[in-house]
């Protein structure tokens, strides 16, 4: 903390926060890293089986096919 005085004799404290910005951004991004890397492994591991593969492809169809209006949603 630098302190600084002001023409008038008011004291003002300033504290540098650049290493602690960058400390926060490399946290936060190694956060986001977890995350992407936790949802490649769900699915790795759901398109790893022929089964899950499957069932995930048929879901990414009828998804698709009831945003275009192809099929009725019941």
């Amino acid at each position: 903390m630098a302190p600084l005085v002001d023409t008038e004799g008011l004291r003002v404290f300033a504290k540098d926060m650049t290493a602690r910005k960058r400390m926060e951004a490399k946290l936060f991004k190694a956060d986001r890293m977890a995350q992407l890397g936790s949802l490649a492994a769900s699915v790795g591991h759901e398109m790893g089986t022929g089964r899950g593969w499957r069932r995930t492809s048929d879901r990414c169809l009828r998804w698709r096919e009831t945003r275009r209006g192809w099929a009725n949603p019941s």
